[in-house]
């Protein structure tokens, strides 16, 4: 997504740290670290998010409009505006495959949440109508063995409401206009 950050050789690494620098700094995108609350990883995510989107959309030159990157670094923005502390969830999940041999598998939570002794586990998804979707997004929460708030924040304008498994759904618009909606 970002080519400039792709650091080829030892020397590069100077230079584009202090890019990655003035850029965080400068109020034009913010990288989010990597969180494993289970077992330790050498291979982290960086995601990266912009702290304004129209400078976003501005920098992409209007191109890449797409919906689902644009509300979840809104849902982003908006966890920082609260005060949260923001990071990226990974649950490494051990299955056998067809041959018999066990694989590792990373799910990824889109954010996990903090904020003194509250946490929250976050999926932002555009849209769930699919069964295939609503699977994909519940998979990472069923495996997350503690019993913190799981919340999947969908587009439109839904009010929260909690499925058979506990999963709290609720709409952007209530999430956004609703300063305690995590707290449903």
């Amino acid at each position: 997504m970002f080519p400039w950050l792709d650091w080829p050789t030892e020397k590069d690494r100077w230079f584009y740290s202090i890019c990655l620098f003035r850029c965080l700094y400068g109020g034009f995108w913010i990288r989010l670290r990597h969180f494993c609350g289970y077992l330790p990883t050498k291979k982290t995510i960086l995601k990266y998010y912009f702290s304004d989107i129209g400078l976003r959309n501005a920098r992409l030159n209007f191109r890449q409009q797409e919906p689902t990157h644009i509300m979840e670094n809104i849902v982003y923005n908006e966890q920082l505006i609260r005060g949260y502390n923001v990071d990226v969830g990974i649950v490494e999940v051990y299955a056998k495959n067809n041959e018999g041999k066990t694989t590792r598998k990373q799910l990824e939570v889109d954010f996990v949440v903090n904020q003194g002794s509250q946490r929250y586990y976050i999926q932002a998804a555009y849209d769930m109508a699919s069964e295939e979707k609503r699977t994909q997004e519940f998979n990472s929460f069923r495996k997350i063995p503690d019993s913190f708030k799981k919340i999947v924040i969908v587009n439109g304008t839904k009010k929260p409401w909690r499925n058979e498994e506990g999963f709290v759904i609720m709409g952007m618009k209530y999430f956004l206009l609703n300063a305690d909606s995590l707290e449903f």
